[in-house]
């Protein structure tokens, strides 16, 4: 299992779904995931792993939206269980994100479970959050050992 909060919550997603093999779960908090690229007025500031200036291929290239078409076939025995959640506060592209990852997922019939909770960016959310998803981790280890 892998998760995070923040930066780290789009960490967790990068890394597992590059590497779903790796994975049986994963749980992003407040990720910050886009299914598009910032405009070249958003990029982010140094230092970034998108190049400077920034590189709009690499980004698509490293995007986890890019690799959910090819998730399921990568994952087909050890399917990769993934937890969103995010406040309803948040920076609405934070929000839209955690939607827009949840929805690509289900439309490839890829197991999510999205909640959006009452609060913004702080650890309120993530206290919550945090608690949820390690129930989360265990429901999903349970039903492996069953």
């Amino acid at each position: 299992m892998i998760g995070g909060l923040s930066m780290g919550g789009y960490g967790a997603i990068h890394t597992a779904f590059k590497h779903p093999e790796l994975f049986g779960a994963v749980a992003s908090l407040s990720g910050g995931l886009s299914k598009t690229p910032p405009a070249q007025t958003e990029a982010p500031k140094p230092p970034t792993p998108w190049g400077i200036p920034f590189d709009a291929k690499r980004w698509q290239a490293e995007s986890p939206f890019t690799w959910i078409p090819s998730l399921k076939q990568r994952v087909e025995e050890a399917r990769l269980q993934v937890y969103i959640s995010t406040g309803d506060d948040d920076d609405a592209r934070i929000v839209q994100g955690a939607v827009d990852l949840y929805n690509a997922l289900r439309a490839e019939d890829l197991p999510a479970e999205l909640r959006i909770t009452d609060g913004a960016h702080t650890w309120e959310v993530w206290d919550r959050g945090l608690k949820e998803a390690l129930i989360f981790f265990s429901n999903t280890f349970r039903a492996r050992i069953r």
